[in-house]
Order: structure tokens, then sequence, then C-alpha cells
């Protein structure tokens, strides 16, 4: 840790910290200690940093828009029933974009070597899952579709799914396999267009898979907040983390 980072978070520290152990015990058991932290990371990150007008005003548009804020009346009666002031509700629905500025600010870079590294795991993918407990029934299946002896169209009016054999059939996509647990992209990222998996065992369950689409990613605006915001989210839960262990060890 840098003497910056330091400094922030003694700052995210001094902000929280009451000197009443209690409190901060309460906050911690009713989940709030984490959302108060992340807010006031986000909030304190960097007090420089303001949003172009017109996007400030477009979200707060829209955020009055689903609240039924239409005129002053409704929307002091809204800042009183919440006890704050426009300026703190502002932030508060700014919030999020915010976060996405300082995500591509602080991350953006790294987003492209992640991009980079791992262009293999950037195709969006639509696949066929069948699920079952049972490896034999799977087996017989996966040998009936590898003959063409039967058809998916076909799954679901016949015997096999149903409550005996335990058998799931879902259709998912699209998706990235980048987003995919690590074992089913590991398993998909291999397949051709059409192929079907033999029965493979993942946590106890076992998997047959067809992949149906794929289609290549290019590192894009959209790709970048995407990948962006998970590094500054990762960025996020450790540093929270680590605030709260040093708000709760200060007794």
């Amino acid at each position: 840790m840098n003497n910056k980072q330091e400094i922030f978070l003694k700052e995210i520290i001094e902000k929280i910290n009451c000197n009443n152990h209690s409190l901060i015990e309460l906050l911690r058991s009713t989940n709030l200690l984490s959302k108060l932290i992340k807010i006031l990371i986000i909030d304190n990150f960097d007090d420089c940093l303001e949003l172009p007008k017109h996007i400030s005003e477009k979200k707060f548009l829209e955020f009055s828009k689903v609240n039924k804020i239409n005129n002053k009346y409704s929307l002091n009666k809204y800042l009183n029933s919440k006890s704050i002031t426009l300026s703190e509700l502002t932030n508060q629905v700014c919030s999020p974009i915010k976060k996405q500025y300082l995500a591509l600010r602080e991350f953006s870079n790294q987003a492209e070597d992640i991009f980079l590294k791992n262009k293999n795991l950037f195709y969006q993918v639509n696949f066929i899952s069948i699920t079952s407990k049972k490896e034999n029934v799977l087996l017989e299946l996966f040998f009936q579709l590898k003959n063409k002896e039967n058809l998916y169209e076909n799954i679901i009016k016949n015997q096999y799914l149903d409550d005996k054999n335990d058998i799931k059939y879902t259709s998912q996509g699209p998706i990235l396999l980048f987003d995919l647990d690590k074992n089913l992209r590991n398993l998909l990222i291999n397949l051709a267009l059409g192929e079907i998996h033999q029965p493979i065992k993942i946590n106890n369950i076992f998997y047959l898979l067809q992949l149906t689409e794929k289609k290549q990613i290019y590192f894009d605006d959209k790709l970048k907040v995407y990948l962006s915001t998970i590094l500054f989210d990762d960025w996020l839960e450790i540093t929270t983390e680590k605030i709260t262990k040093i708000l709760l060890s200060n007794k």
C-alpha cells in the first residue's frame, strides 16, 4: 500500500469512526457498515471529479420520473421524507455514474490488458445444457444425440424429463465465456459449433453441453466500461474489507 492509499484509508476511517464500538458492530451486523464505507469511498475518491452537466441532469430527470417528482412541491416532499438536501440527493442519484467514470479513469488500462491476454474468453456464446445427478442417464442420452436418434426439440416431450431421472434442460445465452464458471467455460471454449460434449461432473452435477452459437467480441467502449467496472468493484470490496477490519479493531 503506498502513502496516497494509506492517507485515503485514514480519511475514510476518520469519517466513520465515532468511538462507539457498539454502533460500529450494529452497522456491521445489519450489513450497513460495508454499504456506508463504499458510499464514502466513491464520494471521497476524488472530490475534484465533476460529472458533465448534461449527464448529471439526465440522471436526475430519470430519477425524478421514476419517483414522480414533477414540480417543486413534490421535490420538497421527497426531500423532507428522506431528511436530505437537494445537493445530497443529487450526489446519491449521480453516484452510480460517478463510479463508472472513476472505474474508467483508474482501471481502463488494466481492462485492456485483461482483454489482450484473454482474447479466447471474449466470445459471446449460446449453448444447450442438460444436467442430472445420474451419469448413466446422460450417457444414454449423449449417444442417442450423437447418433441423431433423439433431437433436442423432442427431449422435453420424452421420458427423460421427469422426476425419476432428475434431468434439467436449459438453453443459455448470449453470455460471455469470460463470465461463465471456469469449469463450464473450459468445456465450451474447445467445442465446435453443434458439437456435443460427453457428460462431465461439475460440483456433484453431470453436464451434457452443446455449443449452438459463438461470436467474437471486440474491445469497444461498452466492453471497456464493463471490465473496468468489474476491476473497480474488486478493488472496492478489498478496500472496504480493510477499512472494516480497522474499524472493528479500534475498541
